[in-house]
C-alpha cells in the first residue's frame, strides 16, 4: 500500500509498505512522479520480483572498489590478478568513481573503456598494449560488482561491466 505526502520543502514524499517487504520511501519534485514510482514498488512487491536498490544508490562506484580492494588483500574475496590491483584502481576510481553502482550501466562503461584507450593512445602506447590495460581494468570492475551482487546484495540484478573484446 502506498501512501503520497507532502513535506515542508513542497516536495512529495511517496511511502511503500507490504507484510514481507522493506518499507521504502523516495522524494519527488511532483505528485505524479511519486505516484508513478509507487505503483511501480507496489506491483514490483506484489508480483515478487521487487529487488530493493537503495544500497546500489548510495554506494558510489569509488567507495566500493576500496571495500573490494580492501576485502581481496584481507583474503576475504579471492582474485587472480598478477599486477597491482591499487595500480588497476586508480584510472577506474577517475573515470567512473563519482557514479553510484546503480548509476553505472553498460554504456557508461563503454565509453569509459572507449575513452581510456584512446587516452592511453594519444600517451603513445600501442593499440593492443593500450586494449590490454583497459581489459585488466574492466576485469576488476567486473570482479567487484560480482562481489558487490553476490557477497554484499547490494541490489543490482546484473553486472554492467560485459565480457566484450575492446575495440579502437
Amino acid at each position: 500500500m502506498a501512501t503520497i505526502t507532502r513535506n515542508s520543502a513542497g516536495n512529495w514524499k511517496a511511502l511503500v509498505r507490504l507484510v514481507g517487504w522493506p518499507t521504502v520511501s523516495k522524494t519527488f519534485p511532483r505528485r505524479r512522479m511519486a505516484q508513478v514510482w509507487a505503483l511501480q514498488v507496489d506491483v514490483a512487491m506484489d508480483d515478487g520480483s521487487f529487488v530493493d536498490r537503495r544500497l546500489a544508490e548510495r554506494t558510489l562506484c569509488k567507495g566500493a572498489l576500496a571495500r573490494y580492494l580492501g576485502e581481496v588483500r584481507s583474503g576475504a574475496v579471492p582474485h587472480v590478478v598478477d599486477r597491482d590491483l591499487d595500480a588497476l584502481s586508480v584510472p577506474l576510481v577517475a573515470g567512473l568513481g563519482a557514479y553510484s553502482l546503480a548509476a553505472l550501466t553498460r554504456d557508461a562503461v563503454a565509453q569509459y573503456a572507449d575513452d581510456r584507450v584512446a587516452r592511453l593512445r594519444r600517451q603513445g602506447r600501442d593499440a593492443d598494449a593500450a586494449r590490454a590495460a583497459v581489459a585488466q581494468e574492466l576485469g576488476l570492475l567486473r570482479a567487484m560488482f560480482e562481489t558487490a551482487i553476490g557477497r554484499w546484495k547490494v541490489g543490482l540484478t546484473e553486472n554492467p561491466v560485459p565480457r566484450t573484446q575492446i575495440s579502437d
